[in-house]
């Protein structure tokens, strides 16, 4: 579910519907970060998804993801890969 910073400025996470209707389909995270602002995680896709469109398995994208040839982020025992970063090893190939 897409969630945004929670307006108390708190680290809770709350639910932005907003991102719903510019990416059906996708999560994306915001979390409140203190007084220096916050941070954006841009929409995602599961490890399994991520795999499947870059024709490789799970933990070969764990593996990239720990390299940093992919950006993503571990939300309890589920990785979100961002869909910057397929496209990217889409567009330039993928890292050997």
């Amino acid at each position: 579910m897409p969630v945004s910073p929670n307006p108390t400025g708190d680290q809770r996470l709350v639910h932005n519907p907003s991102v719903d209707e510019a990416h059906p389909g996708a999560s994306s995270i915001d979390t409140a970060n203190g007084p220096k602002g916050s941070t954006t995680m841009r929409p995602t896709k599961f490890r399994n998804e991520a795999a499947t469109m870059l024709g490789v398995t799970p933990p070969t994208i764990t593996a990239w993801i720990h390299r940093r040839w992919l950006n993503g982020v571990l939300i309890g025992r589920k990785w979100h890969v961002t869909t910057e970063s397929i496209e990217r090893v889409l567009r330039q190939g993928t890292p050997r």
